[in-house]
């Protein structure tokens, strides 16, 4: 079951999520599944959320009709629920008819190995770390920003890695990734900047960060 698309009545959680009505399964055991929410409404790249692309004959019913959308994950949102409250979603063309196999079955509508691959590396990061520091946040990053270490003025700010934050906020412009966070209520930034990095990147990427905040402000002597 894990990758297959399903719907499922989110009304009952919050009300935020209430226009998600599709997700993905995910880990399962004989009674429950783990479900990430998906939907078609722009959001932009972050640590809880980003874009999985189109998934192959997945459509969904709009004013212009039966259109293949990109769609965006959220995994800050993924929850456990009973399997028999979840629908499978079947493949179907765009122009709404259902496709089915040579045996005249339903095809399940399923995202691709690599996109299983990029929210499973996606995932091993939010999940990293229950509590909120700088450093966690930083290595959850998408894979094309890195820490923009020149644009570091306080010095300081490499010694507050492994604090915990009380809050933070993340702000793109153009190719910067602006992220504001607050420790013991006062308030520090730190710039991230686009890349050509991609997923084969994100190991070296993060030891990087790790190195740096290890070594801490002699880096930047």
């Amino acid at each position: 079951m894990k990758g297959n698309i399903v719907q499922y009545n989110f009304a009952d959680i919050e009300e935020e999520v209430y226009s998600l009505d599709y997700a993905i399964a995910w880990n399962t055991d004989e009674e429950n599944v783990n479900i990430i929410p998906f939907t078609n409404k722009f959001c932009k790249e972050s640590i809880e959320s980003f874009c999985l692309g189109k998934i192959n004959n997945f459509v969904e019913i709009l004013n212009e009709g039966f259109v293949e959308n990109h769609h965006y994950v959220h995994l800050d949102k993924m929850i456990s629920v009973p399997k028999k409250k979840v629908n499978l979603v079947y493949q179907q063309d765009t122009h709404g008819y259902l496709l089915r196999d040579d045996n005249d079955n339903l095809i399940p509508a399923k995202i691709t190995s690599e996109q299983s691959k990029s929210i499973s590396s996606k995932m091993e990061l939010f999940c990293a770390g229950e509590e909120k520091c700088l450093i966690n946040i930083l290595l959850k990053a998408d894979p094309s920003y890195i820490l923009d270490v020149d644009s570091i003025k306080d010095k300081n700010i490499l010694n507050l890695g492994y604090e915990s934050i009380d809050r933070y906020k993340e702000y793109n412009f153009d190719d910067d990734k602006i992220l504001i966070f607050f420790i013991n209520k006062k308030r520090y930034s730190v710039i991230m900047k686009k890349t050509n990095n991609s997923d084969n990147d994100l190991v070296s990427r993060n030891n990087a960060i790790k190195e740096l905040f290890t070594n801490k402000a002699g880096n930047l002597n």
